[in-house]
Parts: C-alpha cells; structure tokens; sequence
C-alpha cells in the first residue's frame, strides 16, 4: 500500500475517543503480517492499548489511536486529497503519524517497538495505564509539530466550574443573580492569573487560557440561576501547575468545581545525546533541525512520568487538529517516515 492509501484507510476507520476497538484489531493484522508480535492489552471495556514488537530496539515509538468527534466536519470520515493535502477527521491527529509509521515499517526490517494508545483526546488512560515492558533509552511521540523536535511540553490545568445564581424575570434582573455573568466575570479573573505566570528568557511561549464550554440560561426573558465552565490552562516551563492552581484556589471558594487534570511541565535534559543523533539525522535526510516546545498535552507527560525521555515529533500544525478543516500534507509525512526509517537503523540494540 502507498503511504496515502494507508492514510485514508485509517481515516475511513472512525476511531473517536471510546470507539478505538476496530482501529488497534486492524492494527494488529497490519503488523502481524509484518512480523510484529502484537498485545492488545484492554484499558477500558472494548479499548485496549496495542503494543507491538519486531526485535529489540531502545526506542519506544508511541502515539494514540483516538481522535476527537466530527462535530462540524463535512467529510469527516471520508477522506479526500486535493493539492497534496488529505483532508478528514484525524489527518494529523494522529492518523498521519501512523500511517507515516506503517510506511517506515514496511521500507525496513530494523527493530522497532510500537505503543498506540487509546483515550488520549480525553484523559488519557490509555498512556496512564501503559507498564513500559523494559527500559528505553528514550521515546518519540508522533504528533503534529511541523517536523520541528519538541523536547518538552507545557504543563496544564482542567477545571470545571459551577457558579449558581437565581432565577428572576429578564424585565427585573435587579431582583435575580446572574450565574452567567458571574462566570464570565470568574472567568476574567482566572485569565489574569494565568497569564501572569513567569516566563523563561530562553522561551518563546506564552502562557494560554481557553474557556471551552458554558452551559447555563433558559432563554433570554429568565435571569440564569446556573452556569457552568470548563476552562484549560497552558502552564509553561518553569512553572509549577499547583502554584498556579493555589493562586486560582481563593476565586473558588463557596464555588463546586472539579479539578479534572493538573499536570506540569515535561522536558528532557538539553545534554540526551538523542538529540544530536535527530540532528545528524535531519542534516542526513536534507531537513532544518529546529527544537520546539510542545504547547498542550500528549501521552509524552505519562511516559515520562514513568522514566521514559520522550521527544514530540511529526508532521502537521497543531493549530489544524480538531478543526473542520483538518488535513496533512503528504510531503510532510513522507519526510517523516524517512525520518522514522533513520531513527529505527540508528537505535536498533
């Protein structure tokens, strides 16, 4: 199969977080006829994680099965290509990555040790849950990066928030509370601490907040007497989540929320020799060697979490994930299996 056919094969399969089963049992047979040992091994009911082995290698290469819903996408699951791009729903989120993978494999008999993970578009159970079955030197996440080598990511913080009010006529508000504009007035406040947050001198990220979701309001004649938010808070190098969190904490009180996730920021040693080795694969293969900071979430965090150094790479803008118009450029992900096809040969134990 060509790498593009191999891509809108993935797509077509629908893999939305909670529906990755069908995904990681074709997965399994692609690699089984490739001469990988595979486990499915179950995390949540019908889920399973897939771990696949040809040989032995110190590198773990990993990325995740799940993608986000359709929501407004036309074409979701119908892949097409125009101008050397494929367009549908997990283009570079991660079905690009992994069929950048197959192809590497299918161009090589080197040693190569496989982790795809489920639920990573949600909590993340998938990588929590993962028992790495022996040391590696290191791992290489696949996600959208531009090709650009992150050897870290931003930390981060998932907040839900109730604000009640009470209900009144709309005529009469003065005789109401407004839990919307309370929220939103909340809101205000947690930007301002999360914006404030200490950047390093050596970074060019900038600290993000995002409001998400509100819920809340019958219709516009009835004062809301309930709003709720879900908020997410980039947390950059440097930084610790619960400092942030504790400046946060006073806004909350007489206030239910749920602390969904608080995670801080990962980042390899600037000295792993790995990093030379992409570096020299990068001059090989005729690329630019640029080093990056990722700046959300990824199964990265969980592997280092358990003493796994992992670098984040692939092809594809992030800021194109989870949007209608979702795609990936082919040149992109042929230059990162030839990418994949250096790292196997220069790892192999």
């Amino acid at each position: 199969m060509k790498l593009i056919e191999i891509l809108e094969e993935l797509i077509r399969i629908e893999s939305v977080t909670g529906n990755e089963g069908k995904l990681q049992e074709w997965l399994k047979k692609y690699l089984e006829q490739r001469g990988f040992e595979v486990k499915l091994q179950e995390v949540l009911p019908h889920r399973p994680n897939l771990y696949a082995q040809r040989g032995s290698s110190n590198m773990l290469i990993a990325t995740h099965a799940d993608t986000v819903p359709a929501w407004e996408h036309p074409y979701a699951f119908l892949p097409f290509q125009k101008d050397g791009r494929v367009y549908g729903r997990g283009a570079i989120d991660t079905k690009g990555q992994i069929a950048s993978l197959l192809k590497a494999i299918d161009e090589c008999d080197y040693p190569c040790e496989i982790a795809i993970f489920v639920d990573e578009e949600k909590d993340g159970r998938g990588s929590e849950s993962f028992v790495p079955p022996k040391r590696y030197d290191f791992a290489i996440v696949l996600e959208p990066t531009e090709l650009k080598v992150a050897y870290g990511e931003m930390g981060g913080i998932s907040l839900e928030i109730e604000v009640k009010g009470k209900f009144a006529h709309g005529s009469t508000p003065y005789a109401g509370k407004n839990a919307i504009e309370e929220a939103l007035d909340l809101y205000q406040k947690i930007k301002e601490i999360a914006l404030s947050q200490e950047k390093s001198p050596c970074s060019s990220l900038n600290p993000w907040i995002n409001l998400g979701k509100i819920e809340g309001g019958r219709d516009s004649y009835v004062v809301p007497d309930y709003c709720r938010i879900a908020i997410e808070i980039g947390i950059l190098p440097g930084n610790r989540a619960i400092d942030v969190f504790e400046k946060i904490s006073p806004l909350l009180k007489e206030k239910n929320y749920h602390l969904k996730d608080i995670d801080d920021p990962i980042e390899i040693e600037k000295d792993n020799p790995i990093l030379e080795l992409i570096a020299s694969i990068y001059d090989e293969i005729g690329l630019k060697f640029e080093k990056t900071f990722f700046p959300s979430w990824s199964d990265a965090h969980n592997l280092a979490t358990k003493g796994i150094p992992s670098l984040i790479l692939g092809a594809g803008k992030l800021e194109l994930a989870h949007t209608p118009s979702e795609f990936v450029d082919l040149k992109e992900l042929e230059q990162l299996k030839e990418i994949i096809k250096a790292l196997l040969r220069l790892t192999q134990t």
